[in-house]
């Protein structure tokens, strides 16, 4: 086992799916671990994660130190590994008190 931030895939994946751990690495592992993927074969990577109410500013736990990021900086970020979004979708029926929760279903480039 290792950290994701350091995984290399043994075999390619048709799909990769990432849920509630984006908050837990920085902006240079995400595009790391998205160009890991992509070295390695993998199709299509899907990433659920809590979001930043838009025009919020990023939200840093000092406990437990997650980064909460807006979607746009998601974006950007996947952008930046060269991954397109083929898919978005808010989470529904989901408390307002909370933050909003997106999907977002991603294809390299290279596959589109």
């Amino acid at each position: 086992a290792c950290d994701l931030q350091d995984f290399c895939f043994p075999e390619p994946y048709d799909a990769v799916w990432v849920q509630w751990v984006l908050l837990y690495l920085d902006d240079d592992h995400i595009v790391s671990l998205l160009q890991r993927c992509a070295t390695a074969g993998v199709h299509t990577v899907i990433f659920k994660e809590n979001v930043v109410r838009e025009g919020r500013d990023t939200l840093f736990d000092e406990v437990d130190g997650s980064v909460t990021r807006g979607a746009v900086e998601f974006e950007e970020l996947f952008e930046k590994a060269g991954w397109e979004m083929v898919k978005k979708e808010y989470l529904e029926d989901w408390p307002k008190e909370m933050l909003p929760v997106i999907t977002w279903a991603l294809r390299h480039r290279s596959e589109i």
